[in-house]
């Protein structure tokens, strides 16, 4: 997840030297937080498969169906939620992740704004 985040912010962090504006940042929580979500339903997937490989009894079976389609249903939901006709819904469910993602990142970006002017005015002042 922490590689994610890393791979969505460090471009925007490049193309905003002063200030992130807000609908840059809002289509890149929504992602990120969409995206985070399919990703940890298909891995939790993945490692009952592996935990159960090979295993042929009934109610595994049955198990790995459910796991299966609730994988298949959160990840049409995320997918769903990308939209923008769908952003009261995405609001409802995802809306205080995403309010307490976007001022971690501002925090994040003016810290490192700070720090930047910070060491030009040390390297200036020699």
């Amino acid at each position: 997840v922490l590689l994610i985040l890393f791979a969505f912010l460090k471009p925007l962090f490049k193309m905003s030297k002063y200030t992130i504006r807000d609908n840059i940042l809002a289509v890149i929580t929504k992602y990120l937080i969409l995206g985070c979500f399919a990703i940890l339903s298909s891995t939790i997937l993945s490692l009952y498969r592996l935990l159960y490989v090979g295993s042929f009894d009934l109610m595994i079976v049955w198990l790995t169906a459910i796991w299966v389609s609730a994988d298949c249903l959160i990840n049409t939901f995320c997918t769903l939620l990308l939209f923008r006709f769908a952003n009261g819904t995405y609001n409802i469910f995802c809306g205080c992740c995403d309010r307490k993602l976007r001022v971690y990142i501002k925090s994040v970006h003016q810290k490192r704004l700070e720090t930047k002017r910070n060491s030009g005015s040390v390297e200036l002042g020699r």
